[in-house]
């Protein structure tokens, strides 16, 4: 896909930053610029779907988007409490960011119960079409998840001032930007976000 167009809810999210530092063009929704059908990926985040209206505006954008579009949903919450909203917005992504506790209490609000974080994992992406589903585990690496396989790369990143929000939204970032155009294994855009963030690390330290 040579188009390199993001649409995003917030253009000042750590996602946003980074996928332009990455050379991706990022244009906030609703802006005129923000052309649909020329656009490589939707990022949003569960917290704006807290608005009416901007949950109105934000599903009508995702249901909209053209084949091809990725969809990806970052799924920011702590507390897990309204399953409609839940299965509603899981049904509109095709890439999850989420952290593992999250994730085990979204699992548990959707009465997906297993004896293995996998096996919930892969159960949730199954029940909503996901098509990889990234797993973090804060500054410590992540996994991806993806087709019936699990990527694994763990490390301790130092940032330093950096959040770990800050360090998940450039990850992404990076494994997005690292997809675009490529036909490689999805393991392979995993090793390269997980090296832009170690250049972060790197760079902070100086």
């Amino acid at each position: 896909m040579e188009n390199r167009t993001l649409i995003v809810t917030r253009k000042q999210s750590a996602f946003a930053r980074h996928a332009q530092l990455l050379g991706l063009n990022v244009v906030e929704m609703g802006r005129p610029t923000a052309c649909l059908e020329q656009c490589a990926a939707i990022y949003w985040d569960i917290l704006t779907m807290g608005d009416f209206i901007i949950r109105n505006k934000v599903k009508t954008l995702l249901l909209r988007a053209p084949r091809g579009c990725i969809r990806i949903l970052d799924f920011n919450v702590r507390e897990v409490t309204d399953s409609g909203l839940v299965k509603e917005s899981l049904a509109l992504c095709d890439i999850l960011k989420i952290e593992k506790q999250t994730l085990l209490a979204v699992c548990r609000l959707l009465g997906i119960v297993t004896q293995d974080l996998f096996d919930s994992s892969f159960d949730l992406m199954a029940a909503f079409g996901i098509r990889t589903l990234i797993l973090n585990h804060g500054d410590l690496g992540s996994h991806v998840l993806q087709d019936g396989i699990i990527s694994e790369k763990w490390g301790y990143f130092s940032f330093d001032n950096c959040s770990v929000e800050e360090a998940q939204g450039a990850f992404t970032a990076a494994f997005f930007a690292a997809s675009l155009g490529e036909e490689r294994l999805f393991t392979e855009f995993h090793r390269k976000a997980f090296n832009y963030l170690e250049s972060m690390s790197r760079k902070r330290k100086t």
